[in-house]
């Protein structure tokens, strides 16, 4: 069994030795973020005057642009709500709201090997949280990344679904409070995904 990242790890390593899918039985993943997690945008570009714990808000921005696992994190589906559309985050992007255009690029380029070139999980089974409230998009304002808690509905062929008026479809899907649960299972069938429901509040 694999919390967040180290299902990521697991998925790599089966990508790049092959050798190892015949010993693995099964892999079960917890709450990995296989698309990213919209939270590591924020993190990058959130609100300045909202401090955080750890660090005063602009010092925890500065070195988290440094960090190639924060920008590894960046979702790898559309997320930026544009209004009538819904964008991919872009290099570009990434870099005006104060994350690194290379490490960005980097993150991207390995999200497109693993889509191609990872074979499937041997009997996957992943935990994915549903019940907590969930950054699942995002909407960029003057260089701000400000969180949005709705995700977009898409047909299988990737087309959105619009109301009458042309207005990509809103709703919450929620997730485990870091990654939405869409973004934590890829293609694994909802019979072998399990949900966790809410914690209790102190």
């Amino acid at each position: 069994m694999f919390d967040s990242m180290g299902g990521l790890v697991t998925r790599a390593a089966l990508a790049h030795e092959h050798d190892l899918i015949p010993d693995t039985r099964a892999v079960i993943t917890l709450g990995t973020p296989f698309l990213g997690a919209a939270k590591a945008a924020v993190i990058l570009g959130g609100d300045r005057a909202h401090p955080t714990p750890a660090l005063p808000p602009r010092r925890m921005q500065a070195l988290a642009a440094t960090l190639p696992g924060v920008h590894d994190l960046l979702p790898d589906y559309r997320c930026v709500d544009e209004g009538l559309e819904i964008a991919r985050l872009s290099p570009e992007t990434v870099e005006a709201f104060g994350g690194s255009k290379e490490l960005a690029s980097r993150a991207q380029e390995f999200q497109a090997r693993m889509r191609t070139a990872a074979p499937a999980l041997p009997g996957h089974r992943a935990v994915v949280g549903v019940a907590q409230p969930t950054v699942q998009c995002l909407r960029i304002e003057n260089g701000v990344v400000h969180a949005r808690h709705e995700a977009f509905r898409a047909y299988a062929d990737g087309d959105l679904r619009r109301d009458a008026d042309g207005v990509p479809e809103r709703h919450d899907r929620a997730g485990d409070g870091t990654v939405y649960r869409d973004s934590a299972s890829i293609g694994t069938p909802a019979s072998t995904t399990y949900p966790t429901a809410r914690s209790p509040q102190p």
